[in-house]
């Protein structure tokens, strides 16, 4: 006889795919706030001072640095310095030594959880959550529009 199978709460499998379209609502609404005040910022508006949150802007940099393309630069010279003077051999050996480290490289194993439309469910579900959140959105801004 076969094993009986076991299923993860149904429940919880919904909320999270639920909760993932929402954080992605949410993600692209930000990013598009962020850009919108960023852009009145920089216009010199102000930000209002009279709510429970203020914003501003916080500038710095960060290094970023291609470190494949500077071993390969390392590498090529070394190369023409050990007396290799064909610039291409010097960039093949380059090229094979990144890609034996690559290949000894330790490999970070993890998992992620995607959520994916069952298609063997009625989509009527997803479509009417994702409409109800628009509609709520629109609600929301229109709630927050001042009258003239």
């Amino acid at each position: 006889m076969g094993r009986l199978k076991k299923y993860i709460n149904q429940k919880l499998v919904n909320d999270f795919g639920v909760t993932r379209a929402l954080d992605r609502r949410l993600e692209d609404w930000m990013a598009v706030a962020r850009e919108r005040i960023l852009g009145e910022l920089a216009d010199g508006l102000l930000c209002p001072d009279g709510g429970p949150y203020l914003l501003g802007i916080e500038k710095g940099s960060k290094a970023v640095v291609d470190w494949q393309g500077e071993l390969f630069t390392v590498l090529v010279a070394s190369s023409v310095a050990a007396g290799n003077h064909d610039i291409r051999v010097a960039e093949k050996f380059a090229a094979k030594r990144i890609q034996a480290i690559q290949k000894k490289a330790k490999r970070e194993r993890f998992a992620r959880l995607v959520v994916k439309i069952n298609p063997g469910f009625e989509h009527e579900f997803a479509k009417q959550t994702l409409e109800h959140l628009a509609t709520v959105g629109d609600q929301k801004e229109r709630r927050q529009r001042p009258r003239r």
